[in-house]
């Protein structure tokens, strides 16, 4: 039996270049959480993360952006 490719589970791969560290470059922090009280899926959980870049100031609008991304 063939599984789809999504249920082969996540393809590895090396970082590029542009994925690395870089001296002088403002890092950010990245912060997980759980969703687990979900009133359509009981008993189910869900975990996601937020990314919040290091040059935020809460006092100005900020863009933001969602994805959803199995493997992400």
């Amino acid at each position: 039996m063939a599984l789809p490719l999504a249920a082969q589970g996540p393809e590895m791969y090396p970082l590029g270049p542009d994925s690395q560290v870089k001296p002088g470059v403002p890092q950010g922090t990245i912060t997980k959480y759980e969703w687990s009280n979900s009133k359509i899926f009981p008993g189910t959980t869900r975990d996601y993360w937020t990314y919040v870049p290091a040059q935020y100031n809460s006092s100005k609008p900020a863009a933001t952006g969602a994805g959803a991304c199995r493997w992400c």
